[in-house]
């Protein structure tokens, strides 16, 4: 039998530096030489000095290849070399002088076993730190590119072979800081969902807790910040985003479920009925609200005024302090009954008398929240608010026809008497472009929503039979004991203006309505503010055009309609609750708005 010489040998390497790519091929073709004249341990030393290498996938193969055939030679030996100790070990038995000889070869063979052994675990090592090296170029290369998904991926193979494992906390660490920079810049650019998943990436990386805990919050704040302000400007569908952007996050679902509550409230009452119903169902189920889920299975069949009655018990089931804050935030103002009685009325000094009959009267003047629903739900524009704030400010640039026909939607949305016809068709042949020139007929015994006359308003705003100067009273105002009117500080922006000397009211436009004290009846900013759109024809002769003097409703015809009260830039003499002024009811203004009467009972 031939006998097999077995080289036992084991290998170290040094890493000195990266061979390049060319040396590489001329190395590994020397190694294939080697192992194609079946000098192995030649073979495995040029393997060896190919370690180094700048591999490029191509070359890795080729090597790795190469490795996998010498490894496979090398078994062969070991296996040969297993067999021929069997057939000594079996000889021995037999013959007995060949004892020695067998026992020595049985020790060449362990001891090459386990020297094979230890070659083959420190190929397996360098072939481990070749892959990470590879896998590592691809991180950055992907990071480069801000293909972040793949980049992560890859470092986490790279951390599962446990080689060089100081280079894949280095790449671990560049990675998460790529990851919040970018972050941060989306965040600039409002691409929320994009710096969401950025972020939540870092954080599996989990080597910057503190700095992925911090961009978490920034944008859990960022989020949310302009989630309502969506909302305050009516784009649900953006705010819904943002929400939805959120759940990568480790936000509270009390914040998200609320917002959500919000929107679903703005959707019910636009007639949105099914997002709202979505909506309001992912809030039970946020909040383990089983019964305001039974509500919800309620809507199928219904027509949708009756869907809406359902998604109106559902949002009281779910959250009935919330829903009460909405009501009166968006569609249900509060009214204060102004009782029956005379004043002189008709200029700042007092026409002739006239009667008031008891009638209600919001108390303050119909804010954004308000007007901008009603857009939404009619699907017309929004009027502008100057980039002075939307909201609890008073809605302006809406004229008068825009006001009278928010008053008969709000009836019928709250189940009552229209109060006005309008007749869109009718002296269409003198309209101008652009202009509105309706037929509108008021029915004054239904019950809904309306304009005030102008004797009402006058009334109401001067505390009723005291006729008060200004509706806080007949002194000049005070702290909060005034209005939003001409003050120092509209001084500053015009000089030559008449002004309430030493008086500031902290607003140098409109300001969220409310902000003062009312006056006797509970009225807000029946001076100031803006100026309000009141049913009457103007006049100049009050008294003549108001000859029925009980609950007059003004001339029978006119081309303005009356504005009462004054606004934010009116002077003290404009401000006189007597004062009349008048508009084109086709103006829409930035000191204009409305607010809502009723009849009473």
């Amino acid at each position: 039998m031939k006998k097999i010489h077995i080289h036992l040998f084991l290998l170290c390497w040094t890493l000195v530096g990266t061979v390049n790519a060319q040396d590489c091929l001329s190395i590994l073709h020397q190694a294939k030489t080697a192992y194609s004249s079946n000098n192995l341990k030649q073979a495995l030393k040029k393997l060896q000095d190919t370690e180094t290498c700048d591999y490029k996938n191509a070359l890795l193969q080729e090597r790795q290849a190469l490795q996998s055939n010498i490894f496979k030679a090398i078994d062969d030996q070991r296996i040969e070399a297993e067999n021929y100790a069997k057939r000594l070990e079996e000889s021995a038995q037999k013959v007995r002088e060949s004892q020695n000889e067998t026992q020595i070869a049985l020790r060449k063979a362990e001891v090459y076993v386990d020297s094979l052994n230890v070659v083959l675990e420190n190929l397996g090592k360098a072939n481990a730190a070749c892959e990470v090296r590879l896998l590592l170029a691809e991180v950055e290369r992907n990071q480069q590119e801000l293909n972040f998904d793949v980049a992560v991926d890859k470092a986490k193979a790279a951390k599962t072979l446990g080689a060089l494992p100081d280079a894949v906390d280095l790449a671990y660490l560049n990675l998460s800081r790529s990851l919040l920079s970018h972050a941060k810049e989306d965040l600039l650019q409002k691409a929320y969902q994009m710096a969401s998943i950025k972020i939540k990436s870092a954080g599996e990386l989990n080597v910057q807790p503190d700095s992925v805990a911090a961009a978490n919050r920034a944008l859990q704040r960022i989020l949310i910040e302009n989630a309502r302000l969506d909302i305050m400007n009516s784009n649900f569908e953006a705010a819904l985003e943002k929400i939805n952007a959120m759940e990568n996050l480790s936000v509270s679902q009390d914040t998200v479920a609320g917002i959500r509550f919000e929107i679903a409230f703005c959707y019910t009452e636009t007639g949105q009925l099914n997002r709202a119903a979505a909506l309001l169902d992912s809030v039970a189920r946020l909040r383990n609200n089983d019964s305001a889920r039974a509500f919800l299975l309620k809507l199928a069949g219904r027509v949708p005024a009756e869907q809406a009655q359902v998604l109106r018990q559902a949002r009281r089931q779910i959250d009935p302090h919330r829903d009460s804050i909405l009501t009166a935030r968006y569609i249900s103002p509060d009214f204060r009954q102004i009782p029956s009685g005379s004043i002189r009325a008709g200029d700042a000094h007092g026409g002739c008398e006239v009667t008031v009959k008891s009638f209600r009267l919001a108390t303050k003047e119909l804010t954004f929240f308000e007007y901008d629903l009603f857009c939404v739900a009619t699907n017309r524009p929004m009027p502008p608010d100057n980039d002075w704030g939307r909201g609890r400010r008073p809605v302006i640039n809406i004229d008068w026809y825009d006001a009278v026909e928010y008053c008969n939607w709000c009836s019928k949305r709250d189940g009552l008497q229209e109060v006005y016809s309008i007749d869109k068709g009718a002296n269409a042949a003198s309209l101008s472009p652009g202009a509105r020139n309706e037929a509108v007929t008021c029915n004054w015994s239904a019950n809904g929503y309306r304009l005030p006359t102008e004797t009402e308003w006058e009334f109401a705003a001067g505390n009723g039979g005291k006729h008060t100067r200004y509706s806080w009273g007949n002194d000049l105002p005070k702290a909060q004991n005034g209005g939003n009117v001409a003050d120092e500080a509209t001084k500053t922006k015009i000089p030559n203006l008449d002004i309430f000397t030493g008086y500031s009211d902290g607003f140098l436009y409109t300001a969220p309505t409310g902000s003062y004290l009312p006056n006797d009846f509970g009225l807000y900013d029946m001076t100031g503010n803006v100026w309000e759109w009141c049913w009457d024809w103007y006049d100049k002769d009050y008294c003549t055009s108001n000859k029925e003097r009980t609950a007059p409703q003004g001339p029978a015809t006119g081309t303005d309609r009356v504005l009462r009260g004054g606004y934010w830039l009116s002077s003290p003499k404009d401000c006189l609750v007597g004062n009349r002024f008048f508009g084109n009811p086709n103006s829409r203004k930035v000191s204009i708005g409305f607010r809502l009467a009723r009849n009473y009972p």
